[in-house]
């Protein structure tokens, strides 16, 4: 602070006993206001100047914040840590006059060290996930469950359905092949009835050239046997007809069924009609088997 005294400019020395008063807390003074120096307190808000108290740190602040450090435990700690609070903001309130004794504090709680104190807050954030034993949770779990094994159920017997309708579609396809087999097999049994109602005697064999008979020769069992010569059309020419476009197996138990319908009442008897049926019913599993695998 700077002086003017007699138009010089100077800088003042402090004062030695002022200095050393300055010095430390110095004695707490209270006293009373008188009801006229409280009056002029109120209306001009400033005291005598020889009356102005020294503010300085009361006992009892201090036991009170004492008390505040004594009430703050590791647990409230960690939880006003959970809450958001930093260390400083919990510093400030619970040790503002005592820093050191915070960090002491935190030492022997363990979590003074940053690394610490994240692997402690880490756990009990893991404590507390809440439960799934709720009521209201257990339900929505049993629903979730519930609706899962119907969608499960529903796929299935959509999948079931489907399988169904491509089998019976395929069962019709093959119902459809039976019936075409069953209606040629027909055809080609009255081809070779009315082939063998028109057959001339078995000890005799007529040959025609298409319009009129030409001669009659008797019965030849390797070149020209009766029971395949007799009528108008001889067996190989009809298993020719009837075998044109079939290769294989088909085309053999065709030719033999023929061959078999066409002599059993010049030769074979009941014995040529069970090779007749057997050829046919190994054609139409034949057939039948080709469809099933197509």
């Amino acid at each position: 602070m700077l002086h003017l005294r007699s138009g010089m400019h100077g800088t003042p020395v402090p004062k030695r006993d002022v200095e050393l008063k300055a010095r430390g807390s110095g004695p707490v003074i209270t006293y009373k206001l008188s009801p006229e120096e409280l009056e002029r307190y109120r209306q001009t808000g400033q005291l005598s100047k020889e009356k102005r108290p020294i503010i300085l740190l009361s006992k009892s602040k201090r036991e009170k914040e004492d008390t505040e450090l004594a009430e703050l435990t590791r647990e409230q700690y960690l939880r006003l840590r959970l809450e958001g609070k930093s260390r400083s903001e919990i510093q400030k309130r619970y040790f503002p006059t005592n820093t050191t004794k915070f960090y002491r504090n935190l030492k022997e709680w363990g979590v003074r060290e940053k690394e610490d104190e994240d692997k402690v807050l880490e756990q009990l954030r893991g404590e507390q996930q809440p439960a799934p034993d709720s009521r209201e949770e257990a339900d929505q779990c049993t629903f979730t469950q519930e609706l899962q094994q119907d969608l499960q159920k529903d796929a299935i017997v959509e999948r079931l359905d489907q399988l169904l309708a491509e089998k019976t579609a395929r069962i019709k396809e093959l119902e459809e092949a039976v019936t075409q087999l069953q209606a040629e097999r027909d055809v080609l049994l009255q081809t070779v009835e009315k082939a063998v109602d028109d057959a001339a005697p078995p000890t005799t064999a007529t040959i025609y050239d298409g319009n009129s008979s030409v001669a009659e020769v008797l019965h030849d069992p390797v070149n020209r046997p009766a029971h395949y010569t007799s009528g108008k059309v001889e067996c190989i020419d009809a298993i020719e007809a009837a075998t044109v476009g079939l290769t294989g197996g088909a085309a053999y138990c065709t030719g033999n069924a023929i061959k078999y319908l066409w002599r059993w009442s010049r030769k074979g008897g009941v014995e040529d009609l069970r090779k007749a049926r057997w050829y046919i019913d190994r054609l139409i599993e034949m057939i039948g088997n080709k469809e099933r695998t197509a």
